[in-house]
């Protein structure tokens, strides 16, 4: 498959509410949209964005890495693309966000060719069937509760269990002592009930000492997992807090590429993959199994991404062996839009795979003219 076009343009939708973590508030996301035609005539599509914590205009630094990325693509043999796009999965967030982008568009092209969902040239052959790729067609998904008041997370997670959700993902850290930190999960426990299960968050909000404090305290109300208790950088840290308490821990901001994913398998129960942080598909998707195979629970999310990345990540998901745990993906309903004709479906906590081709999704062309600016175009 050979490219013969490359369209891209920065995005801005807002919220619907309000996005509240331990890093601060967020009224927008913001992001680089990528259309891709190849010679087969099938388009294929990619997003590129980075964590929700970066500063808005940070995305500026994507634009330049796709623009190069597009004019040694488009004069590149089919042969070639690897080579092409391997340099920027061990450069910085930016570089990994642009090949994100273009791995994506260029495995939706390939697989509308092919006339498959995306999944099931991800996934592997089952055990015992030589030939034949097992991926899954819904895959459980997690609401996440991104709001600085309990009375408003408590709002959100009434919502969430009315729409069948069986996971919440709560966002801590937010409080000044621990004994807030503890009403904040007690009132949100109390409000779901024991059938629900309940995972937290940190963003990396805690000294080691205030987590380790924190996860004991907050031990009685059956948390699922708390994810990143600690700073991305202290892995030594996140080690020791694991080896303290009885909750399961995962490690999120700490996993940036296969080198950092290795480090935090030895300190963590469990990985939070994003692809759009890894680089892609196929970063995380190895990543993905070498963490299985090791022992330890995967959950693959987004980074708040519109409908794109979102379908990309389902996609991923739905390739993986499963362990069981619900998976992030269910965050396009916190922005404005997710630049969809269809928004991709949950059923009661369930997200699934449409019966399209690729990605298997269409993008709204009045909401991307909408949400998006300043086109440039290669080919």
């Amino acid at each position: 498959m050979k490219i013969t076009r490359i369209r891209w343009a920065p995005y801005r939708i807002p919220f619907s509410a309000v996005y509240e973590t331990a890093h601060g508030a967020a009224t927008h996301r913001s992001g680089v949209l990528l259309r891709l035609e190849a010679d087969s005539g099938h388009e294929g599509l990619g997003e590129a964005s980075l964590d929700p914590s970066a500063p808005e205009d940070a995305v500026d630094a994507i634009l330049p890495c796709i623009e190069a990325l597009a004019s040694a693509l488009l004069r590149a043999a089919p042969e070639d693309v690897d080579s092409i796009l391997e340099p920027y999965l061990t450069a910085d967030d930016a570089a990994r966000a642009a090949h994100c982008a273009v791995e994506t568009a260029l495995a939706d092209a390939g697989a509308r060719s092919a006339g498959q969902p995306l999944a099931a040239l991800l996934a592997q052959p089952g055990e015992g069937a030589s030939d034949t790729a097992f991926y899954r067609t819904a895959v459980p998904v997690n609401a996440t509760i991104a709001a600085r008041s309990t009375e408003d997370a408590a709002a959100a997670a009434l919502v969430a269990r009315a729409a069948g959700f069986g996971c919440l993902k709560l966002k801590v850290g937010m409080e000044s002592t621990i004994a807030a930190e503890v009403a904040r999960v007690a009132t949100i426990r109390d409000i779901i009930g024991t059938d629900v299960k309940l995972r937290l968050d940190a963003n990396g909000a805690w000294d080691e000492v205030t987590a380790t404090a924190a996860i004991r305290a907050l031990a009685p109300y059956d948390i699922e997992l708390l994810e990143q208790p600690v700073a991305a950088a202290e892995l030594e840290a996140l080690g020791r807090v694991r080896g303290a308490v009885t909750m399961t821990i995962a490690a999120d901001e700490a996993v940036t590429d296969y080198a950092s994913a290795e480090r935090a398998i030895r300190h963590a129960d469990v990985l939070v993959l994003k692809p759009m942080r890894l680089g892609g598909l196929s970063t995380t998707s190895y990543v993905a199994r070498f963490a299985a195979s090791s022992g330890l629970g995967v959950i693959v999310t987004t980074t708040i991404d519109s409908g794109i990345a979102t379908a990309m990540a389902l996609h991923l998901a739905a390739s993986l062996p499963d362990d069981g745990r619900a998976h992030g993906l269910a965050t396009a309903s916190l922005l404005e839009s997710d630049l969809l004709v269809r928004p991709i479906a949950i059923d009661r906590g369930f997200m699934r795979l449409s019966d399209g081709p690729g990605l298997g999704i269409e993008l709204d062309e009045a909401a991307v003219a909408r949400y998006t600016r300043d086109w440039r175009e290669l080919g």
